[in-house]
């Protein structure tokens, strides 16, 4: 492997992008080709990273979480490819939708793979592809085609939205600490995504016009965002307890935390020494986007807006919107009543 690879491994996703594509071409191609014949995860994933950030849909603006879901789909077709002594870049024009039917009828954990898992995969080889001819080092495209599963029941139906009384819960029968309650309502009143959330700066928090920017949106756009009264509290006290404790990091972020995984094992710590007071564990917890989903569905039942919920989440595309609002019989029942 190239010398650069030890001097960039210190720095983000953007500066390691920027040193692989400051290679020449040919220096590119033989890095992505040696990488492939040996089946490299640490190479291919540079190679893919690069391509992800300088050629990606959303170029450098790609989230953390994203491209741990593309370095995921990439490891574990590595581990097939390897198991199967794949060509990478000859591959055998039918092997890609065998692996993708043996991923539909796999296990984890005595259950079958569900679809969204088998296509997040699937998406991490395709980038895998789509990155190897960006580097030159092939120009097969073996997932163009395959047949993915589909999934019968909707996203909602998957990964329901939390239930206010479940918020309640674990914010009225317990006190968590303050940085956890403006997390947790950021999500679920703000509709924030969590790395939008972690990412939140006390500049971005304008208490009085009761507003919040959101910087770190999906593709890099900004919105500005309402606060709800209990919101608006939450902030105000974490502030006033910044100040007193700590008050130069009124100049960074809301939390002691800027990542997902952070985040994540503070609500667990809290979650799992509170469960008596609750009667919740960590086994109820969905993940925090089913607290986006909430603050999406109690929009949608105010408003009856489609369009007014895919502004206030951030949505570019109205259609995903709907998998955001839950929407049931009680919504529409009292409009059929005089038919």
């Amino acid at each position: 492997m190239p010398s650069f690879e030890l001097d960039i491994i210190r720095h983000g996703p953007v500066d390691r992008a920027h040193a692989f594509t400051a290679l020449h071409d040919d220096e590119q191609r033989r890095f992505a080709v040696t990488a492939a014949r040996d089946k490299d995860l640490a190479g291919l994933w540079t190679v893919v990273e690069a391509y992800l950030i300088q050629r990606g849909r959303s170029a450098s603006q790609a989230s953390p979480h994203t491209l741990r879901n593309y370095r995921l789909g990439v490891r574990v077709f590595l581990e097939h490819a390897r198991t199967q002594a794949w060509n990478l870049l000859k591959p055998d024009r039918h092997a890609p939708q065998r692996w993708v039917n043996l991923l539909a009828t796999s296990h984890d954990d005595g259950q079958i793979l569900k679809p969204a898992t088998v296509r997040l995969y699937v998406q991490g080889a395709r980038a895998l592809y789509r990155a190897l001819n960006w580097a030159g080092a092939t120009e097969a495209d073996p997932f163009k085609e395959v047949r993915l599963p589909k999934d019968p029941a909707d996203a909602l139906t998957n990964r329901p939205p939390y239930r206010d009384a479940q918020l309640r819960q674990l914010l009225d029968r317990a006190t968590p600490p303050g940085h956890l309650e403006v997390l947790l309502l950021l999500c679920a009143h703000a509709g924030l995504r969590i790395d939008e959330a972690v990412n939140v700066q006390w500049s971005d928090v304008r208490l009085g016009e009761r507003r919040l920017i959101v910087r770190s949106g999906k593709g890099g756009k900004t919105r500005r965002v309402p606060l709800s009264d209990r919101l608006y509290q939450s902030l105000s006290r974490h502030q006033r307890e910044t100040q007193t404790l700590k008050p130069a990091a009124l100049q960074g972020t809301l939390f002691p935390y800027r990542t997902r995984p952070g985040a994540l094992y503070h609500l667990r710590k809290f979650v799992n020494g509170t469960s008596e007071l609750t009667g919740l564990t960590w086994q109820d917890f969905r993940g925090f986007h089913a607290l986006r989903k909430l603050a999406g569905t109690k929009l949608y039942r105010r408003r009856k807006d489609l369009g007014a919920v895919a502004a206030f989440l951030g949505h570019a595309d109205i259609s995903t919107t709907r998998r955001y609002a839950e929407i049931t019989p009680d919504d529409y029942e009292a409009d059929l009543a005089d038919w």
